[in-house]
C-alpha cells in the first residue's frame, strides 16, 4: 500500500521513494518516466552508482540533502544491500527516502582500496557516499560518524605519514585496517600492531604481502585460521626458522609443503618432513637446495615425484644423479631431469646428449653446463624439439648464430626471444620472412633501437610489441 509525505511524494509499501522530488509548487505533478541507467551521460543515478558495488555487498549510505558539505546539511544514514545488478533492498527498519533520487552534473567514482563508492558534485564534493561493510558491526548509527569514518579511510590510504598511519591502525573498522595494511608507508611497528590485532583473512593477507614486513609480524601470523595466510608465511622469505619450526608442524599439507620449500628452513625440520607422510611434502624437501646430501640420497629411493626433485636439485650428489641416470622405473622422465641439472657431471652430461631418447637430449639442450663440444653436436641433432631447447637455452653462446639459420621456423623464432643473442644476430632474424621470427626480434631486449623504429612499420602484432620495447627504453639508448 503506498502512502504520502507531507510533501506528496510518494513511497511504496516497503518505503521506497517513487523516484521524483516534489516542492511545493510541483506538488501536483507525477514522477516522469526514469530513462534507462546510463542513457544520460550528463545524468547519473543513484542505481548507477551502485552498478559499482559487487552484488550481495552489504553498504551504508550517507546522503547530503541539504545542500554541499561544506554548508552543515544535515547528513542521512542507511544501511541497505545489494542484491541483483540494479536492485537494493532494505535491511533496516527505516525507509531510504531519497534512494532513487537523480543529480545533474555529478559524477561517481570507487576508491579501489576501500571499496566506498562517492558520488560528487559538479564541483567535486561529495554528496552520497556508500561506505562497504566488512562485517555487520562495522554499521554505524551517527552520521557524523560515517563521515569521520569516509574521510578516516580516505587519509588511510593516501597518507605517507607513518604517525597518522600508526593512530588509524587502532580504527574498529575493517576497512580502515586493510587501507592501513595496504599503505606502503606503514611500518613494520604498526604492521606488528595489526598483525597482533587483526583476524580477517584480508587484512592479513595485505599484512604478510606488505614490503615493511618482518619477522615480528610473521610471528603473530603463524596461529593465523586462515591457512592461506599461514602458507604466505611459510613461503615468506623472511621467514626463518624460528618462524617455519611450528608451521612444519601444520595440520595444512600445504603449510609444511610451504616450509619444506623455504631455504631458511633448518636441517632439523627438512629432516622430520622427509618422512611426512604426503609425498608432496616429500618432494619440497627433496627440490630444497639446502637440503643435506645425504638425506637427498635417502629421498631419491621412494616415491617417484619424490625422486623427480631430488634428478633436478643442484644439491644432489653426484653418486646419487649417477643411479638415477640408470633408473627407468619412471620411464626417462627421472634420467631426463638429471640430464638437465647444471650440477651433473661431466660423464652423465655427454652421455646425455647421445642419449637414444629424444626427451633425454631435449633436457640436455636446456643445461646451462653445455660444454663447447657438446653444444654444436645439440645444434645438428635430428630432433626439432631438441634444437629448439637449445634456442632457448642462454648459455647456448656462439651455436645461437647456427641455430637462427635452421630450416625450422620455431627454432629460428625461439633464437630471436633469446635474451643471451646478440645484436647482430637479432638486426639478421629481423628480415626473417617467418612472422614469428620478427615478433621474437621486436620483444628482445637485445634488439638495436634502428631495428625496432624498422619493425613498428611490420605487421600489425609486430608493430605494437615493437612500439612497446622503444617505449619501455630511455629515449638516449643506442
Amino acid at each position: 500500500m503506498a502512502t504520502t509525505d507531507a510533501l506528496g511524494n510518494i513511497h511504496d509499501a516497503l518505503g521506497r521513494f517513487d523516484g521524483h522530488i516534489r516542492t511545493e509548487q510541483d506538488e501536483a505533478l507525477t514522477a516522469p518516466a526514469s530513462p534507462p541507467i546510463g542513457e544520460l551521460l550528463e545524468k547519473i543515478s543513484a542505481a548507477e552508482a551502485r552498478r559499482l558495488l559487487p552484488e550481495g555487498q552489504r553498504v551504508q549510505v550517507l546522503y547530503v540533502q541539504r545542500g554541499k558539505l561544506t554548508d552543515g546539511g544535515d547528513p542521512i544514514l542507511r544501511t541497505i544491500a545489494k542484491q541483483t545488478s540494479h536492485q537494493m533492498i532494505h535491511v533496516s527498519d527505516t525507509d531510504d527516502r531519497g534512494v532513487h533520487l537523480r543529480w545533474e552534473g555529478i559524477t561517481a567514482s570507487v576508491d579501489e582500496a576501500t571499496g566506498a563508492v562517492v558520488v560528487n558534485d559538479d564541483e567535486g564534493v561529495p554528496m552520497v557516499a556508500y561506505l562497504p561493510l566488512d562485517t555487520d558491526a562495522d554499521a554505524l548509527d551517527d552520521p557524523q560518524i560515517a563521515l569521520r569514518v569516509l574521510k578516516d579511510r580516505e587519509t588511510a590510504t593516501s597518507t605517507d605519514r607513518p604517525a597518522a598511519l600508526d593512530e588509524l591502525a587502532g580504527s574498529d573498522v575493517v576497512g580502515i585496517r586493510r587501507a592501513v595494511a595496504a599503505n606502503q608507508h606503514t611500518t613494520a611497528a604498526t604492521l606488528t600492531y595489526l598483525a597482533e590485532h587483526a583476524r580477517d583473512e584480508k587484512t592479513q593477507e595485505l599484512i604478510v604481502r606488505h614490503p615493511n614486513v618482518g619477522r615480528p609480524v610473521l610471528d603473530h601470523l603463524i596461529a593465523s585460521e586462515h591457512k592461506s595466510i599461514r602458507y604466505q608465511v611459510a613461503s615468506h622469505s623472511d621467514a626463518d626458522a624460528h618462524v617455519l619450526a611450528p608451521l612444519a608442524l601444520d595440520p595444512e599439507s600445504s603449510v609444511r609443503s610451504a616450509a619444506a620449500r623455504n631455504a631458511n628452513a633448518s636441517p632439523a625440520v627438512l629432516e622430520r618432513l622427509s618422512g611426512d607422510r604426503d609425498p608432496d611434502v616429500r618432494a619440497a624437501v627433496a627440490g630444497n637446495i639446502t637440503t643435506k646430501p645425504e638425506l637427498l640420497d635417502k629421498l631419491s629411493r621412494g616415491h617417484g615425484m619424490v625422486m623427480a626433485q631430488v634428478a633436478k636439485n643442484p644439491s644432489a650428489p653426484a653418486e646419487t644423479l649417477h643411479r638415477l641416470f640408470q633408473d627407468t622405473t619412471t620411464g626417462n622422465q627421472v634420467r631426463a631431469l638429471v640430464a638437465g641439472n647444471s650440477s651433473a657431471p661431466a660423464d652423465i652430461r655427454a652421455a646425455a646428449v647421445d642419449d637414444a631418447d629424444d626427451w633425454v637430449r631435449e633436457h640436455a639442450a636446456g643445461n646451462a653446463a653445455l660444454t663447447t663440444t657438446e653444444l654444436p653436436k645439440l645444434a645438428r641433432d635430428s630432433s626439432q624439439r631438441v634444437r629448439r631447447a637449445l634456442a632457448r637455452n642462454r648459455a647456448a653462446g656462439s651455436t645461437l648464430h647456427a641455430l637462427g639459420k635452421d630450416p625450422d621456423d620455431f627454432v629460428r623464432s625461439t633464437v630471436a626471444k633469446n635474451p643471451a643473442a646478440a645484436p647482430e644476430l637479432l638486426r639478421s632474424l629481423a628480415t626473417d620472412e617467418f612472422h614469428a621470427v620478427r615478433a621474437g626480434v621486436a620483444s628482445n631486449p637485445n634488439t638495436p633501437r634502428d631495428v625496432l623504429e624498422r619493425l613498428v612499420d611490420d605487421l600489425n602484432h609486430i608493430s605494437m610489441v615493437a612500439r612497446s620495447s622503444l617505449n619501455s627504453r630511455p629515449q638516449a639508448e643506442g
